[in-house]
């Protein structure tokens, strides 16, 4: 579960001299002395990874586990709508199991593993979206936080799954709004617009192409009711975007922003190739 108070800074003293690195300090969740002695994932660590032992790191840690997030009421009520209409946006909205579920062990026995898989993906996405959706209602009017943890490669991932905004699926990320917002600036509006464009299908467009269709396109947009989101290929982060363009253009001048817009890298593949080669220039 997320935690409904800030969770604890790790505490270290660093010897630079010495180069002597210690946690003094356990932090994450409140009980974390009974359970774990480490910010890394105990079932991660391998060789080489206490040089990732960081005060940086360590910082790094305790500022993103310190941002409080809240649920984002406009998207959890309409969502609320949607499952009342039994509309169904394929696995990122279906709370029914499968229909052949009381037949997995024969299917199973039968040796069609396709089918198997397919029942189990299906009822997976059944308990998670049951789990978001009920976690959201208990959390409704709650300021909550995300413990963080990281593995031996450094990256950094919520210590929980519920409402997590590393392994949650898009029904939790629709959902997710930070407590504390900004006001927009130029450059702030346009990263909007482009996280929109994004979401419709079209990261792969140049960011001039993705900025102006949503400007050609806002009115269409901005126009929940019609349903122009059910185009999108993700379509509850698009309408979670329209919503927040929706909120801005009523009030430009006073309008703060929550929602967390997702990034996605852009180079995985120059990483492998710089990897491969030991090319230090490349991996920079």
């Amino acid at each position: 579960m997320p935690m409904i108070v800030k969770p604890v800074d790790w505490k270290f003293t660093h010897n630079e001299a010495e180069k002597e690195f210690k946690i003094i300090e356990y932090g994450g969740y409140i009980n974390n002395k009974l359970d774990r002695n480490s910010f890394m994932h105990k079932s991660l660590k391998n060789s080489g990874s206490t040089k990732l032992y960081d005060d940086k790191i360590i910082k790094t840690i305790n500022y993103i586990q310190s941002i409080p997030f809240k649920i984002n009421l406009n998207m959890l009520y309409h969502i609320l709508n949607i499952i009342k209409d039994n509309i169904i946006l394929d696995e990122s909205l279906v709370f029914n199991l499968h229909s052949k579920s009381i037949n997995l062990v024969k299917i199973k026995e039968d040796g069609n593993t396709v089918k198997v898989n397919e029942i189990l993906r299906h009822n997976s996405y059944v308990h998670t979206n049951i789990s978001t959706i009920s976690t959201s209602l208990t959390l409704i009017n709650q300021t909550f936080y995300h413990p963080i943890f990281m593995d031996w490669r450094a990256r950094l991932y919520t210590n929980n799954v519920l409402l997590s905004f590393t392994y949650g699926t898009e029904l939790t990320r629709s959902i997710l709004y930070f407590a504390n917002g900004v006001k927009l600036n130029e450059k702030g509006l346009e990263s909007l617009k482009i996280y929109t464009a994004n979401c419709f299908g079209l990261d792969k467009k140049s960011y001039n192409f993705r900025l102006n269709w949503v400007n050609e396109n806002l009115d269409k947009i901005l126009n929940i009711d019609s349903n122009f989101w059910l185009e999108a290929k993700e379509n509850l982060l698009f309408l979670a975007c329209a919503y927040e363009l929706k909120e801005y253009y009523k009030d430009p001048v006073n309008f703060l922003s929550r929602l967390p817009i997702y990034l996605d890298c852009t180079s995985n593949g120059l990483q492998h190739l710089s990897a491969m080669t030991n090319d230090l220039t490349l991996a920079k």
